[in-house]
């Protein structure tokens, strides 16, 4: 199941750790993610992990992530005692930052403007071409 945050409920993301090393034996030297390491993040109480190339990294950091979109499944987790359980997890699937939002939404009220204000056979590619 998709599940967005946005806005200050951002907020509520929480940096666990960063520059952890990914597991050896899970990325290998054929892996994307090989010689890189990874930020944990929390959320509402489930841990999930970005990798440091991320620019998202970037955008928690200096308060301009504006958005994310996640993946919520669950996923096995075995304690020190080997007794696997069953706990919440979160993908990453996209983010935005404010720079971006804010670019959108001068775009979308930029055409809107014109949509609004054009007979409709004014609007034709060649207009939009010059507003983009």
């Amino acid at each position: 199941m998709k599940k967005e945050i946005k806005g200050r409920e951002v907020l509520n993301v929480r940096t666990i750790s960063t520059g952890n090393k990914y597991n050896a034996d899970l990325v290998g030297k054929d892996h994307r993610f090989f010689g890189t390491t990874y930020a944990l993040y929390q959320y509402d109480g489930v841990a999930f992990t970005v990798n440091s190339k991320d620019p998202i990294n970037e955008w928690i950091t200096n308060g301009i992530l504006y958005s994310m979109t996640f993946e919520e499944g669950m996923r096995t987790k075995t304690d020190e005692n080997g007794v696997d359980s069953q706990v919440r997890n979160f993908t990453l699937l996209s983010a935005t930052n404010a720079t971006q939002e804010i670019a959108m939404a001068q775009t979308e009220a930029t055409l809107l403007a014109v949509f609004k204000s054009a007979p409709a056979e004014a609007v034709d590619e060649k207009l939009l071409a010059s507003i983009s």
